[in-house]
């Protein structure tokens, strides 16, 4: 007997250290060779420096990657990467022994071959090997969520009391790099529960001794107040105070993502579970998939060790929904990928005992490994593997050369702000350079932080500086900083999802833009020299991946936007086709490009845009409308009709379609039909003024002219500026014979819109004629 457990055991070591080694060699022929996009330049900073990160912190993974980086004489960077890999690589380890674990019935060979099938199935998923040669913090979450799955199976299987109790130091010092380990504790206290002897005596005393374990381990966070008082060159949040440290540790910063109670998954939590069970044929293949499922009914006869994994998964996609869709939506889903792995191995463990017990030839049993591995590489290589692929490196350069001695850099872009710390902290170039993140200029911590670095934030009182409230939009925090240090020093800027520096305050130069001291025209020398830079630094270098080429689109697309909001729609169409170059499915690039069509009276192009749009993101609803809108106006009713009724089934309760519906059917003749879509806005959005504006313009063309003429003032009320209201109630008071009152709001109009020359006109004229087709905007 104990020979057969030493053959056992022996097996059990080498699959796991063949596991091990083999994830290992595919993540360092993988891995990045340089910093990443994203968290990574941050993480790299932190751990260099052992600093502080972005909330909540994330000891674990600094301290254990500084530890890293003392034990190899490899650049910070690579280092970094090569830990990813190396607690991605031993997760892929634990995941072999909890299969492992999971079939103690299963003969030697049939358990070593479903272990390592399904080990190796994580291995090459998707958003796990990503993850896995980059400087992030989810491989390392990754392990510490194998080990738990281990351990606890280890007791739940042959009660080994101190597996529970490593488990739970575990899950405290687990938590100290990610909260969402937080969302697997019903799972695993429900697996934990299946252990021997359910509730019996000793449990209240394990329980106590296990809490105060996870506290041991959580008590690694007391790194952030301990070293924020050593000063360190990256101090997020400056926690040495107990207010800001439990800010800091619950993510207080992002409220409007993190613990804010809010779904952000359309749909609700069931169309959260069922868009993760679609996307895993994409991470695992179709094969593994299969035998997922059929892990999952052989696992139904332990029933609460498979309702654990299933409730483990669940949470995990529930976190995911209310954590935000970020970029980091996908890495969020990663523990539900673990569990998806263990049924995997559950599954080929069944199939391989099936075969055998069909008689099927020995040599055919191990061909199921290549067989559902092979069909997951191949898709996956081109998505996760990160050799070759140094853009954010020569992105931060390339920016660095433009950026001139002493810059002032604002940016709302936390990229640019991470791969600028990078360079600075970790590399040592460019100290000159003083980079100021603006989302966080809304916190006191930051703003003491600018002040001590010698910029002038002004008074919070008595002066015109920096508001108390949080960024609501363009002209406020970013605005102010920039021109109160823009006569001591030169300021630039680069845009995140929006500009918050008025674009006629800006000069477009190469990769950021140039702040002004006064709005102005752009020079053509200027234009010239923006043309020249963006040619020899608005291309990425070495291998492009996804968000590489991401970046650079959202580059051009920025360049676009800035160039629109100048007017100057040939430039703008210039940028979003370069833009539409490095990211050809954006949905939102298609979309600028049909507005830019439009403006540029280019209809047949503006059609085929919005048309690629809506084929790319059918649930967009603006797609659908501006879409239909040009069709109408081409003639072409039916069609247009045929995009409203899909948006309108898309989007049942929006008041913004039914209004378009409603111009769709006035446009067409159909009165009844125009009233009946106006009233349902109404009634999805009593407060908005263009529901009310269609509503008056259905009774117009009914020639109910008084009830027109209420609807448009209840318009007006609603939003004093809606030109369309204001002219068709000006037209009905000409119609009634109500000289006066229409007289009055075309000389507002005309005031309003001095470019118009049709109110002018309207003005002037005795007789003033509707001008055409202006009256039925």
């Amino acid at each position: 007997m104990n020979g057969r457990q030493d053959v056992t055991s022996r097996t059990a070591a080498v699959g796991f250290l063949s596991s091990v080694l083999l994830s290992l060699i595919l993540y360092l022929a993988t891995l990045c060779p340089t910093v990443y996009w994203e968290d990574s330049g941050e993480l790299i900073s932190a751990a260099y420096n052992l600093g502080i990160a972005h909330p909540p912190g994330h000891p674990l993974y600094v301290v254990s990657t500084r530890f890293t980086l003392l034990l190899t004489p490899f650049d910070p960077a690579i280092g970094s990467n090569a830990a990813s890999a190396v607690a991605g690589s031993l997760a892929v380890g634990a995941i072999f022994l909890a299969i492992w674990t999971l079939c103690p019935d299963e003969r030697t060979a049939v358990r070593f071959l479903a272990s390592l099938t399904g080990a190796l199935s994580l291995a090459v998923a998707r958003t796990f090997w990503s993850q896995a040669v980059i400087a992030e913090v989810y491989s390392l979450a990754c392990l510490v969520c194998a080990l738990l799955l281990l351990l606890v199976l280890r007791w739940a299987m042959h009660r080994e009391t101190n597996a529970l109790m490593l488990a739970a130091f575990l899950f405290g010092l687990g938590m100290a790099n990610h909260v969402f380990l937080g969302a697997l504790l019903p799972g695993l206290a429900l697996m934990a529960w299946a252990g021997p002897g359910g509730a019996g005596r000793g449990r209240g005393t394990l329980a106590i001794t296990m809490a105060l374990l996870v506290l041991l381990g959580l008590s690694l966070y007391l790194y952030l107040p301990l070293r924020s008082r050593c000063d360190p060159s990256l101090d997020w949040g400056d926690p040495e105070r107990l207010d800001r440290l439990l800010d800091h540790v619950t993510a207080r910063e992002f409220a409007s993502e993190f613990f804010s109670l809010r779904l952000t998954v359309a749909g609700g939590p069931l169309a959260g579970m069922v868009a993760f069970v679609q996307d895993l044929p994409r991470q695992f293949g179709m094969l593994c998939v299969s035998a997922a499922a059929v892990g999952l009914v052989k696992l139904l006869r332990r029933r609460l060790i498979a309702a654990g994994l299933v409730v483990a998964a669940a949470g995990t996609i529930l976190f995911a929904g209310f954590a935000g869709g970020g970029p980091d939506y996908a890495a969020y889903l990663l523990p539900a990928h673990l569990v998806a792995a263990l049924l995997v191995g559950c599954g080929v463990s069944a199939v391989a005992r099936w075969m055998t017990a069909m008689r099927v030839p020995a040599f055919i049993v191990p061909v199921l490994l290549p067989l559902l591995i092979v069909p997951e590489v191949i898709p996956n290589w081109d998505e996760s593997t990160r050799h070759g692929v140094v853009g954010a490196r020569e992105y931060v350069h390339d920016m660095a050369e433009i950026l001139p001695q002493r810059a002032l850099f604002i940016t709302e872009n936390s990229v640019d702000y991470f791969v600028l710390l990078y360079l600075q902290l970790v590399r040592g170039e460019r100290l000159d350079v003083d980079p100021v993140y603006s989302p966080l200029l809304a916190t006191e911590w930051y703003r003491e932080r600018l002040r001590d670095r010698g910029l002038r934030l002004g008074n919070d009182r008595d002066e015109p500086g920096l508001p108390q409230a949080q960024i609501a939009g363009r002209g406020s925090v970013a605005e102010s900083l920039a021109a109160l240090n823009i006569d001591d020093r030169p300021v630039y800027y680069s845009p995140g999802p929006r500009f918050m520096i008025d674009p006629g305050r800006l000069v477009p130069c190469g990769l950021v833009y140039r702040s002004l001291r006064d709005e102005r025209d752009v020079t053509q020398e200027e234009l010239v020299q923006h043309r020249l830079l963006l040619k020899g630094y608005g291309a990425p270098r070495g291998r492009i991946d996804r968000k590489t080429r991401t970046h650079y689109a959202l580059l051009h697309a920025h360049l676009g936007s800035y160039w629109f909001e100048r007017q100057l729609f040939e430039e703008a169409r210039h940028a979003y086709e370069q833009a539409e170059l490095y990211d050809p499915r954006n949905p939102a690039i298609h979309y600028d490009l049909g507005v830019i069509f439009e403006r540029l009276g280019s209809r047949d192009d503006a059609v085929a845009a919005y048309r690629r749009a809506v084929e790319l993101g059918p649930e967009e609803a603006d797609s659908r409308l501006r879409l239909a809108d040009l069709l109408l106006r081409e003639g072409l009713y039916e069609e247009g009709l045929q995009q409203l009724h899909q948006a309108a089934n898309r989007h049942p309760r929006s008041s913004a379609v039914e209004v378009a519906m409603a111009r769709a059917y006035l446009i067409t003749g159909d009165i009844a039909r125009g009233r009946e879509a106006a009233a349902r806005a109404i009634a999805l959005d009593p407060a908005s003024s263009e529901a009310h504006a269609v509503n008056g313009l259905s009774m117009r063309q009914g020639r109910d002219l008084r009830e027109a003429v209420q609807a448009f003032l209840v318009a007006l009320e609603l939003e004093p500026g809606n030109e369309e209201a204001r002219l068709n109630l000006a037209l009905t008071y000409r119609e009634l014979g109500m000289r006066p009152e229409a007289m009055h709001h075309l000389a507002i109009l005309a005031e309003e819109h001095p470019e118009e020359e049709l109110y002018q006109e309207f003005l002037t004229e005795h007789d003033p004629s509707p001008g055409g087709g202006r009256e039925e905007r």
